[in-house]
């Protein structure tokens, strides 16, 4: 019998990285998100809301992350009570200190 794989619950914390506040002020920072939206926008993408249009780099970080794979299911937000709730495994894991685990 062959394990096939499901689905892939991945939670993810979106920062800005430090060394982007060196090289631009929260200013810039926002100019440029406001140019990745009217990018969108002038490409011909609508938004539902006034809050999509405000997320919306956030939320195309994460469709990047997922980059169409149907199994991978990317959250960000706290999912600790729903894995109380469920059967999973962790496969892979990396550190504050950049080292990889993985587990098998």
């Amino acid at each position: 019998m062959s394990s096939i794989l499901a689905d892939v619950l991945v939670r993810t914390k979106i920062e800005k990285r430090d060394y982007i506040s060196l090289l631009m002020d929260e200013d810039e920072f926002e100019k440029l998100r406001n140019d990745r939206i009217s990018l969108v926008v002038h490409n011909g993408m609508n938004f539902k809301s006034a809050m999509d249009q405000l997320f919306w780099p956030h939320e195309e970080v994460l469709k990047f992350l997922k980059s169409g794979c149907r199994v991978i299911s990317i959250h960000d937000m706290d999912v600790e009570e729903i894995l109380k709730k469920s059967k999973y495994e962790v496969v892979y894991t990396i550190n504050n200190n950049d080292e990889t685990q993985s587990y098998a």
